[in-house]
């Protein structure tokens, strides 16, 4: 069902359960009707699993992959600029190597965030001011099909492919696609992810939520 908060954002509820907004706090007041998720019977995996599956992936392999990416990708970036970027597939490395790291980070601090959130804190500034930065993603994965291009290009026609598209033209491209995708996602992804007050009169307890609208 949807419902509408004060701040006339709207946001989905749980399937049977009813909602209604009280006082000046414009929390929603939560009255779950037949199940929440995890007790859901058709639900193989319980809550807890759940639980322990995102914090072994927050505190351990994000953390893990954050250390040896961020390192790698940078020494990877430095290699491909002294090597010149006056060549075509060192240009796209480059902005590759720089892309993934950027990933790597903006993963690794929203993680760190929801791990502090699944022990009982309350941080939501990275979801909230940071999601639009995950546009690096789509970045990459254009970057990628960039240099697959290049590459089929370079064994197809290995005597024209210089002359298809010159390092100048090819960094504007990249410079340009790139601003697309990410200043997209910071526009549209970001000021959609909102904060909201849930008040459970079963077990008296308010809880902050982050939503979609």
């Amino acid at each position: 069902m949807r419902h509408t908060a004060t701040t006339d954002m709207s946001i989905d509820m749980v399937k049977g359960a009813s909602t209604e907004v009280i006082g000046g706090d414009g929390c929603l007041v939560v009255q779950q009707g037949e199940f929440v998720p995890w007790d859901n019977p058709d639900n193989i995996i319980s809550q807890q699993v759940e639980f322990w599956t995102s914090v072994v992936i927050s505190v351990a392999l994000i953390p893990l992959l954050f250390l040896l990416g961020v390192p790698g990708n940078c020494l990877s970036a430095i290699v491909f600029c002294k090597q010149g970027l006056a060549d075509r597939i060192n240009l796209c490395l480059f902005s590759l190597a720089l892309a993934d790291a950027a990933v790597i980070t903006v993963l690794f601090l929203m993680y760190a965030e929801g791990a502090y959130r699944a022990f009982g804190g309350e941080a939501y500034f990275f979801i909230t001011y940071f999601t639009g930065l995950t546009g690096f993603t789509l970045v990459s994965m254009f970057l990628s099909a960039v240099i697959a291009s290049e590459r089929c290009l370079c064994v197809v026609s290995p005597f024209k492919a210089k002359q298809v598209l010159s390092t100048c033209t090819m960094a504007v491209f990249i410079v340009i696609v790139s601003a697309v995708l990410l200043g997209g996602m910071l526009a549209i992804a970001g000021p959609k992810h909102t904060i909201a007050c849930v008040f459970d009169p079963a077990t008296n307890a308010t809880n902050s939520i982050v939503f979609v609208t």
